[in-house]
Order: C-alpha cells, then sequence, then structure tokens
C-alpha cells in the first residue's frame, strides 16, 4: 500500500543514533491522563531504580524528562477513531485523514531526536514513528486496546507500522491479532510512585467527598475512569438501575477529560 506520508525529500532525513547498551531507554506514547498531547519518556543509566519482579524495573518519577510531541485537534480527532477502531468500531479514514495522521508523525519525528538503546512506543498514535529513524536499536511496540476483532480497513493501514517493530505486548492473550512481530503478555500494572495510587487517609477521603459535593447518607457505588465510551459507563448506569431494586445507594462516576478523546465531554453530558 503506498504511504500518504509528505514527500518531501530536501527535508526529510534519517536520524543516526548510536547504540550504547543500556544507556537510554525511551517511551513514546500519548498522554491519555494528562494535557500533554503526546510525549517521551526517558530513563538515563544513573537512574535509581525500583524492582518489581526479576527482569521488571520501574525508575521513581523523580528520574524522568519529558519531551513533549505535538498534536493538532484533527489530529487527536483522528487518532481516537482509529483507538476506537481498534476495537471493532467502524470508521471512515479518508485519504484526508491518513495524510493528517501521517504529516503530524513526520512532523514530530523532524524535531525529536532520540538517542537511544530502546524505543517503546504506546498505543497507535506514534505509531508511524518508527518509519522515520534508522532502526539502530530494538523498537517495542506496546498496545493497550483489545486487538482481537479490529476494522479490518483501520488494521490493513496500519499493518505496514505494526510489522516494522520487533516486538508487540498486548494485555492479555485474548488481546492478540495476526501481524508479523512476536507477541508477548505483560498485564496491566499501576505506577506506585503515582500521587493518585497513594493511600489516603480518612480526613483526606472526607475532604474530597465534600469537595466534589458527594453525600454519603447512602452506600456509593463509583466508577473511576475518563469519560470514554469503551469503559461503558452507559452500562454501569444501567446496571445500578438494577442494583437500586435491591439496595438503597448512590451511583458515582467520576472521571475526567484527556486531550486525546475528544468526545468525553459529550459523553459525560448524556449521562446526566
Amino acid at each position: 500500500m503506498a504511504s500518504n506520508a509528505p514527500n518531501h525529500p530536501q527535508k526529510r532525513r534519517k536520524i543516526l543514533v548510536p547504540q550504547v547498551a543500556l544507556q537510554h531507554v525511551w517511551s513514546v506514547f500519548s498522554y491519555l491522563h494528562k494535557s500533554i498531547p503526546l510525549g517521551l519518556r526517558h530513563y538515563s543509566k544513573s537512574a535509581r531504580f525500583c524492582p518489581i519482579t526479576e527482569d521488571v524495573l520501574i525508575a521513581p518519577p523523580s528520574e524522568e524528562s519529558h519531551l513533549a510531541i505535538l498534536g493538532t485537534p484533527d489530529f487527536f480527532s483522528i487518532t481516537k477513531k482509529v483507538h476506537n477502531a481498534l476495537q471493532g468500531a467502524k470508521i471512515d479514514l479518508s485519504s484526508i485523514k491518513k495524510r493528517i495522521f501521517e504529516q503530524v508523525i513526520y512532523e514530530n519525528s523532524i524535531r525529536t531526536f532520540l538517542n537511544h538503546d530502546l524505543v517503546v512506543v504506546h498505543d497507535p498514535q506514534p505509531l508511524p514513528l518508527i518509519e522515520h529513524y534508522e532502526k539502530n536499536c530494538p523498537w517495542i511496540w506496546s498496545c493497550h486496546v483489545d486487538l482481537s476483532q479490529p476494522d479490518i480497513e483501520t488494521w490493513e493501514y496500519l499493518r505496514r507500522w505494526i510489522d516494522a517493530y520487533d516486538v508487540v505486548i498486548v494485555s492479555c492473550e485474548e488481546f492478540k491479532h495476526e501481524m508479523t512481530p512476536p507477541q508477548r503478555v505483560i498485564m496491566p500494572a499501576i505506577n506506585p510512585f503515582n500521587s493518585k495510587n497513594r493511600h489516603l487517609s480518612d480526613k483526606e477521603i472526607a475532604e474530597r467527598l465534600k469537595h466534589y459535593q458527594i453525600p454519603i447518607d447512602l452506600p456509593l457505588i463509583a466508577q473511576i475512569s475518563r469519560f470514554d465510551p469503551w469503559k461503558d459507563p452507559q452500562g454501569i448506569a444501567e446496571a445500578f438501575k438494577l442494583a437500586r431494586k435491591q439496595i438503597d445507594a448512590r451511583l458515582v462516576l467520576l472521571g475526567n477529560f484527556a486531550t486525546d478523546h475528544p468526545e468525553g465531554e459529550d459523553l459525560s453530558i448524556a449521562l446526566r
């Protein structure tokens, strides 16, 4: 399939990077829960790591540095549709949308220098970055969504980048789909260093409930997530209606709106 990437030979460049064992690990990802659209996470060899298992290390946040990758509103609208299509949604991925998607990734590759030994690309948003660099180290695609029944047209469009990766990571066996790279399963886990995962005292909990004006006169049934159709808040609401036939309770849907999930606000309004 012919690429829709812009053809500017005088501006395009391949970035040659030296390979120094374990000196740098770069993680390219779409910020799903933060205001920065896209980013790179860097772990230097001098970073202190916390062992989670014998072969998995996590760097404390204080040892991380971030480099933002810019995206346009149209880009995020398109990539969210692609994100949904990988989970089975039917979308209209026109040639214009493909060009916008590829153009933004190309522009980011021009202004982003990777001095790396390992690159981990998260989810489909930054997926095409791999074609803009000389591959002097392993590239891993970590996909956090269900790939078992993707939209066929979207899957075929993305395969030319997916198949260029050395390994693909999925969250469980059932999420695997046919592709060239070997697939490995790493189950989701929380970051123990993130402030949102720390233990809250009873006083802090009471203050937060008061801040959001959440009464505690009834048992609480809560869903904590961003507002996204794939989190199925409507299903939670329907289940709550059934539960209330047995016990009086209160439903709390607590979440945020992510930059690359433009339909989140519309969904939250529809649930009210």
